[in-house]
């Protein structure tokens, strides 16, 4: 493991680098227990992966999944970027205009589909 890059509702993510061909992924682990469940963990990463297929089923860009196990992990392709949709509606102050101009076109893109 690399470092801490965040969590979702469902998942904390990792990145974490394959040690065969040295690419950088977003590893997801089900959060909110403990104790391995492997029931919780299912309904969890499920979540994940019927958002994922919703949103390609839409054409919305999304990071590719590279491999996942059993519903214990989810191993994404790392999107790597200078903020979030949170520091976009909430801080854009440091956002480059060319950034902000790009993002919002993004967002009405998506908020259209």
């Amino acid at each position: 493991m690399n470092k801490y890059l965040g969590n979702g509702d469902t998942t904390i993510i990792l990145d974490v680098t394959d040690p065969e061909n040295g690419k950088d992924y977003a590893l997801r682990l089900p959060r909110g227990k403990k104790e391995f469940d492997i029931k919780f963990s299912r309904r969890l990463l499920g979540s994940f992966v019927d958002g994922y297929n919703k949103l390609k089923e839409y054409g919305i860009p999304v990071p590719r999944i590279h491999e996942s196990h059993d519903e214990q992990y989810i191993l994404v392709e790392k999107i790597n970027h200078k903020f979030d949709l949170k520091k976009l509606l909430s801080h854009p102050e440091g956002i480059s205009k060319e950034e902000l101009k790009e993002a919002y076109k993004a967002l009405v893109k998506f908020a259209e589909r």
